[in-house]
């Protein structure tokens, strides 16, 4: 156990007569022991090429808990199938302020810091806990797609649910963003910053980059208001100064101190961003946003594709450019010559191209989804039908 100094004296003089003669020499030992211990219990944080390497995964109790519930009622042998589902390691999504502080049945981001902590302190093991976390509350959040707005607007003096009821904030939305969201996780990194036990991985504003290449107005594409105004008012090509621009480099600067923090982009998918006339301008305008942080490219240790969408992560029946009635798959109308058909594909052509753009070499690629493809039996390969159809082979 490390004493400070004053309980080590204090232990020192108790019932000693004659400690008054020794203290010099106690004094000096007390100052030899105390910088070797400092030495000895002083934790170094490594910021790691790959997070996940050498590191077990931090499991919700949240979702552990929602499972739980969602057993009552169920067969035995479904219900213990769903057990095994709720003992999954998730991602925790910070979708709104009232997440951080918890309440409503829900933990704290504090508490699932305390939590994987423990789980790794449980585990026997001198493995990291990795800590999911998707950052998710940009103003007029999500601008394509109304189910998924947030709570915070560009404009800002926003009213927020909490807890303990609605609270009116102050400021312009990225004042908000910064101040009332931000900043308020940024702190419970800071509690752990030098603990080399725990590892946050996080998927900042999904979603929110993608919608600039493709839902601004550039060609084909038409522009969706919403936006455009997410876009600082700019049709036609993302702008590096948009509001939602701003808000994310907000995120990286604020996260990317933090040794143990690993902040990861969203490149949508492949049916998203996958044709020629989105692929490059996404990796263009990608690294430029990460070049406009403070400390530049490095604020970036990744991307992740396919968060919560349902692309296959390989298609193993076929290729894109594999012919079929004389046509290439990519060819048929359900992928309308998209080159890619899949997240492996993609995700792999998207790496290459980050570093030919200036990333190092071993920039991370994640890719997740809600495929529903069962363990078992695997999937059938289908008979190849002559010509091409208008859904996937």
């Amino acid at each position: 156990m490390f004493f400070s100094g004053n309980s080590l004296q204090r232990q020192a003089f108790a019932g000693r007569p004659g400690a008054r003669i020794a203290f010099p020499f106690l004094f000096i030992l007390l100052m030899i022991l105390t910088l070797g211990a400092s030495g000895a219990f002083a934790q170094t944080v490594t910021h790691v090429t790959n997070p996940f390497a050498g590191a077990q995964f931090y499991v919700n109790p949240d979702w552990t808990a929602e499972v739980q519930t969602a057993t009552a009622g169920q067969s035995t042998t479904v219900s213990n199938q769903m057990k095994v589902v709720g003992s999954y390691p998730t991602a925790v999504w910070m979708d709104r302020i009232a997440a951080i502080a918890g309440g409503n049945g829900r933990v704290s981001l504090q508490q699932h810091v305390n939590a994987a902590l423990a789980q790794q302190a449980a585990s026997g093991s001198n493995q990291p806990i990795v800590v999911e976390l998707v950052i998710y509350d940009l103003p007029d959040r999500d601008c394509a797609a109304r189910a998924s707005n947030g709570e915070l607007s560009i404009a800002g003096g926003d009213t927020i649910q909490t807890a303990n009821g609605p609270v009116t904030l102050t400021g312009t939305g990225l004042q908000e963003y910064q101040n009332d969201y931000i900043t308020p996780i940024a702190n419970v990194f800071q509690t752990v910053a030098n603990n080399p036990n725990i590892r946050f991985v996080l998927v900042v504003e999904d979603d929110s980059l993608p919608n600039l290449i493709t839902n601004v107005g550039q060609a084909p594409n038409p522009a969706i208001a919403a936006c455009v105004a997410a876009n600082g008012g700019v049709s036609g090509q993302p702008n590096l100064n948009s509001p939602y621009v701003q808000a994310i480099q907000i995120a990286l600067n604020a996260f990317h101190k933090f040794p143990n923090v690993y902040n990861y982009l969203d490149v949508g998918h492949h049916g998203w961003l996958g044709w020629s006339n989105n692929f490059q301008p996404a990796v263009d305008f990608l690294t430029a946003v990460a070049k406009g942080t403070t400390a530049g490219i490095p604020s970036v240790d990744g991307f992740i594709t396919n968060t919560a969408n349902y692309g296959p992560t390989t298609e193993p029946f076929m290729t894109a450019n594999e012919m079929i009635g004389g046509n290439p798959v990519r060819g048929a109308t359900f992928y309308h010559f998209n080159q890619f058909i899949d997240e492996e594909s993609y995700a792999a052509a998207m790496d290459a191209a980050f570093v030919q753009a200036g990333f190092p070499s071993t920039v991370g690629f994640l890719s997740t989804r809600r495929v529903m493809v069962g363990a078992a039996p695997p999937p059938v390969p289908r008979v190849r039908a002559p010509a091409l159809s208008s859904t996937p082979l």
